[in-house]
């Protein structure tokens, strides 16, 4: 005999078939490649708490017994004190990072300008390290007094 689970959608993949051990009446996760939701996970923490006050709990598969749920809930635990340790040393090493392309970038350009005292500002040498030659840059044109007028 087949019913649908109550509260189902229709169409529904969810059947319960009595006197069978193997189908879940639950609908599982479809992608558990994100995490789930902090309020879904609160759920399940609160019914964990409420599922070990249970004194005769015990299910007819023994996947769901209380000591298999605790020990995936420590396995969680687990994966997320490393995780915490993970992103804090993350943070540590993303700042060592930084703090070390400054000291880089400080000294690149310190550098320059030791090329530039050694070798002149108007030589192929700065031009190699990237800068531009004294004699690249354009003079400034003056105004004359007529534009000036004009503009007036």
């Amino acid at each position: 005999m087949k019913t649908r689970w109550p509260g189902s959608r229709t169409g529904s993949s969810v059947v319960l078939v009595y006197g069978t051990e193997t189908l879940n009446p639950f609908v599982m996760a479809k992608n558990e490649k994100v995490r789930v939701k902090t309020e879904h996970l609160a759920e399940d923490l609160d019914a964990y708490d409420n599922l070990l006050d249970l004194k005769d709990y015990s299910p007819r598969l023994e996947e769901y017994a209380a000591v298999m749920v605790t020990a995936v809930k420590n396995k969680m635990d687990l994966a997320l004190r490393n995780l915490n340790q993970t992103e804090k040393r993350l943070k540590e090493y993303r700042q060592k990072h930084i703090a070390a392309e400054w000291e880089f970038h400080n000294m690149m350009l310190g550098c320059k300008e030791q090329v530039i005292g050694q070798y002149g500002s108007d030589s192929n040498e700065i031009q190699s390290l990237g800068l531009k030659k004294k004699s690249d840059y354009s003079a400034r044109k003056r105004k004359s007094s007529a534009d000036k007028l004009k503009k007036a």
